[in-house]
């Protein structure tokens, strides 16, 4: 049997914690990445090309590799790995599991950018939801088989 309730705060800020740890390293991969695909193409090193051309092109993609992880995890099982870790999962408005399409991950992601409101709303907010819970129109609850 499965129990359910919205998530403590200082669950889904350890959560976070995690998944920025995760989150960085998807971004280092990517800039790696970046890095020896620019070589290859320019036969020269990434310094020696204008910082413009950096700022116009890593930055995206970058952003678009960390959604995709996201979205990955949300529309596979609901949860990212740091949500795994500490038993918690996006749910529909009921509680129930939910797994989310492109749009409304796309909103939870563009939520998620607003770190300091989301930790000042999942403190304050009567149903303890963040901003990427209100955009996508879920919640985050702890679940936790018995």
């Amino acid at each position: 049997m499965a129990h359910t309730l919205a998530a403590a705060p200082w669950r889904r800020v350890l959560a976070s914690i995690y998944d920025l740890f995760l989150q960085l390293a998807i971004i280092m991969v990517c800039a790696i990445v970046y890095a020896i695909f620019v070589n290859k193409i320019t036969g020269q090193g990434v310094e020696n090309l204008p910082r413009w051309i950096h700022q116009a092109t890593l930055f995206p993609i970058m952003i678009c590799c960390s959604f995709i992880y996201s979205h990955w995890c949300w529309s596979k099982s609901g949860r990212t790995l740091g949500m795994q870790a500490w038993h918690l999962q996006v749910a529909d408005a009921y509680g129930e599991h939910k797994t989310l399409s492109i749009k409304d991950s796309l909103y939870r992601f563009i939520g998620s950018m607003f770190l300091p409101i989301n930790l000042l709303l999942i403190f304050i907010h009567p149903k303890k939801q963040s901003l990427s819970d209100i955009f996508s129109n879920s919640q985050t609850i702890y679940y936790k088989n018995r």
